[in-house]
């Protein structure tokens, strides 16, 4: 088995007995950053020398094939699965133990559990005072799943909100050097059923793995430094990060600004810097459509772990400029501007904006992605293609029929009928008229 690296985000050394028993109904998150790292391994064996130690531990579910790793986690007690093969919750409950195994956290319960999601388990298993040992990687992340869509042009079928792997008690890394990985891979050793074959050897591949590696680092730096941060703002002491990088992006009701949050998250990690992420209220009337969107772009906000800023105000570009300077903004994470349809010179509400903040640095994230969605999406609607015989006529056809009607008008009929009245009808009205008088 490969020695994989176990370290503390704050101290190299491993995680203790005695801190553990003091600290019960904490949740340790074994972190990778994809599968085939070693998570489930590293996480049996710390749970085991804990045991030796004399602490309560049990199983509550795990995902593995591999024999060694069952051997071993046959030395502790396990707590039977529903028959649905789901984490029977009441039965640790009623168990009670100081400390319970559960494997991927990314998971989707059936329909007859008492939660949607595996981490709303571990959550409840948390308050009730229990401690829980689980693995994560970082393709299920919810900022994160959309790498795997970049890459391959599949989503990860499971994730789990940032803010959960944020708030965790603690995490520790378990890294894989990528050519082991991609051996495993060959070996057939890694699960990975959500890829077709030919999306397999592109995630698979070096480059892929080396760009999932990066972003994997700085997760890691952005969440030590998020401690240290909440550390200082706990005992009231002026954070040097409010004379750095602070990023803001909108939120709006525009189906765009989901993946615009995801990204502006990813962003985030890799510049170290806290995300803020504003909705102001303005009087304008939404249709339902675009209430239940916003709403959603709200919750996916919390869900990354951004800070959520709702306000109100009649101007959309004061009210901006007043939550840029009251935050210290210094940069704003935006998508590409769409100009008007029928006024392309008019300017957008955040090219106005721009226009006034001089001192605040401006990221534009392409677009592009987003309209190849919303195309994909109107293809599944069931809409038909026009045939092509229909835009041969609307398009060739029709104008010409109409066109050679209008010629043949003003080179045929029009000069009749001028000659008609000029020569016959207007004398003889000319006549009448005089006898008339």
């Amino acid at each position: 088995m490969t020695k994989h690296s176990i370290n503390r985000e704050n101290n190299p050394q491993d995680l203790s007995f005695s801190e553990y028993q003091k600290e019960k109904g904490k949740l340790v998150l074994f972190f990778g950053m994809c599968m085939g790292t070693g998570k489930t391994h590293a996480m049996i064996e710390k749970a085991c020398a804990m045991k030796k130690k004399g602490l309560d531990v049990v199983i509550g579910c795990l995902h593995t094939k591999d024999k060694t790793i069952l051997k071993k986690a046959s030395e502790i007690e396990q707590i039977p699965l529903k028959p649905n093969g789901e984490l029977d919750i009441n039965a640790i409950l009623n168990r009670n133990p100081a400390l319970v195994i559960i494997d991927e956290m990314a998971h989707y319960n059936s329909s007859a559990s008492r939660h949607r999601n595996r981490h709303q388990d571990i959550e409840e298993l948390i308050d009730k005072g229990i401690g829980v040992f689980s693995t994560l990687s970082a393709i299920q992340l919810e900022s994160y799943s959309y790498l795997i869509t970049d890459a391959v042009g599949n989503r990860s079928l499971y994730t789990v909100p940032d803010i959960v792997f944020e708030q965790c008690d603690l995490v520790i890394p378990v890294e894989c050097p990528i050519n082991e990985i991609i051996q495993k891979y060959k070996e057939g050793n890694i699960s990975y059923d959500f890829l077709s074959p030919k999306q397999r050897e592109l995630f698979f591949s070096e480059d892929s793995l080396l760009n999932l590696q990066k972003n994997y680092k700085s997760l890691l730096t952005f969440r030590k430094n998020e401690i240290q941060r909440k550390n200082l703002a706990e005992n009231k002491i002026e954070d040097a990060s409010k004379s750095g990088i602070r990023l803001l992006v909108p939120i709006t009701e525009n189906r765009h600004t989901e993946r615009l949050l995801q990204r502006a998250k990813n962003l985030s990690y890799m510049m170290d810097a806290p995300l803020f992420a504003v909705y102001i209220d303005h009087s304008e009337k939404l249709t339902n459509r675009q209430q239940e969107q916003l709403n959603n772009n709200i919750r996916l906000a919390y869900r990354l772990g951004t800070y959520v800023i709702r306000t109100s105000g009649d101007s959309w570009v004061n009210t901006m400029l007043n939550v840029i300077e009251n935050e210290k903004i210094t940069h704003i994470v935006t998508e590409k501007f769409k100009r008007h349809k029928w006024n392309p010179w008019r300017k957008t509400p955040m090219e106005r904006l721009l226009s006034k903040c001089d001192a605040v640095d401006i990221y534009v994230l392409s677009n592009e992605m987003a309209f190849i969605k919303e195309k994909k999406e109107k293809k599944k609607k069931g809409k038909r293609k026009r045939p092509l015989y229909a835009n041969i006529y609307s398009r060739f056809l029709l104008p010409s029929f109409f066109l050679w009607h209008f010629i043949r008008y003003q080179t045929y009929f029009l000069p009749r009928r001028l000659f008609t009245y000029f020569f016959w009808y207007f004398p003889y009205n000319l006549c009448y008229f005089l006898q008339g008088r």
